[in-house]
């Protein structure tokens, strides 16, 4: 990622992800997810999405390709989009406080093993630290 919050892959173009609107933002992640994972990935409506962006409730099954994804935590999964307008911000895990209050209740409820959380801003190591840390202490398994 560039200093001004694009997205830069040697030979690739540049994608400006603060452009995007919030909703296009959550589209576009649960579509690069649905490529990647190679798997089928909810997408949840706007308003009463219970605390989820999306969800997985498969098996993640690895690439047959060596060189592919090693680790393979057990679902169900919480996908959670933060996007921001900013094209050069950092995420603290105070903007995540309504998150952190709503983990628990997914835990509980049985549908969040793993919590994937997507955003187009920066992640300071300290930042991600905090933010496993305090989703470990409301019963995420892997965050």
């Amino acid at each position: 990622m560039s200093s001004a919050g694009e997205v830069v892959a040697a030979g690739s173009p540049r994608f400006t992800l603060h452009t995007l609107g919030w909703r296009a933002f959550q589209d576009l992640c649960a579509a690069v997810l649905r490529e990647v994972w190679g798997h089928s990935v909810q997408a949840f409506a706007d308003s009463n999405d219970g605390g989820r962006d999306g969800a997985f409730y498969g098996t993640w099954q690895p690439p047959t390709d060596p060189s592919g994804v090693r680790d393979v935590p057990p679902g169900p999964f919480v996908l959670q989009c933060k996007h921001t307008k900013k094209a050069d911000t950092t995420l603290a895990p105070s903007e995540l406080e309504d998150e952190f209050d709503k983990v628990s209740a997914l835990v509980k409820r049985g549908v969040c093993g793993t919590y994937v959380l997507l955003t187009n801003a920066r992640v300071t190591g300290t930042s991600e630290e905090e933010i496993r840390r305090r989703l470990s202490a409301c019963g995420v398994t892997h965050p």
